[in-house]
């Protein structure tokens, strides 16, 4: 199985590789939108190793450079919804939470589309503006696992 992750920060894509290797898991890693869909469309046309699902942040730079290196932007639903068109299974992984204020609608537009439930952490009482310091990308990759098992069978 290969994963794509797409992932802008070191701290977070450190733990989503330990994560890979401790499941036994390839994996690519793309850092910005324009990254990711490269992947993917090559991905389509059979010009890259096989991808079996994705595991994407929400927030992210669109480019490497600047204007595009605008980190609080979230192209992690245009990653989903290329994911969603080539039929690939995926994960959307963030370390704010689902219901806060920059969350509540990328969430509730996920769920009109019927995609999977959004990963993130319980952040004590603060919900609508605290952040947690990791992400659960244990709880992602078994999710994405469920998917992609799905899809197979």
């Amino acid at each position: 199985m290969r994963i794509l992750i797409v992932e802008d920060e070191e701290k977070h894509l450190g733990d989503a590789i330990k994560t890979m290797w401790r499941n036994g898991v390839s994996y690519t890693v793309e850092r910005n939108f324009y990254h990711a869909m490269r992947a993917l469309r090559n991905q389509e046309r059979g010009q890259t190793p096989k991808i079996d699902g994705v595991i994407t942040d929400i927030f992210m730079p669109t480019g490497e450079f600047a204007p595009w290196n605008d980190p609080n932007v979230p192209c992690g639903l245009g990653v989903a919804l290329e994911a969603e068109k080539l039929g690939l299974p995926f994960i959307i992984c963030t370390s704010g939470y689902h219901h806060g204020a920059m969350y509540d609608w990328i969430c509730t537009t996920g769920r009109r589309r019927g995609w999977p439930e959004i990963v993130d952490r319980e952040h004590g009482n603060d919900v609508y503006l605290d952040e947690a310091p990791d992400k659960d990308w244990q709880r992602a990759i078994d999710e994405l696992k469920k998917l992609i098992a799905k899809k197979v069978s």
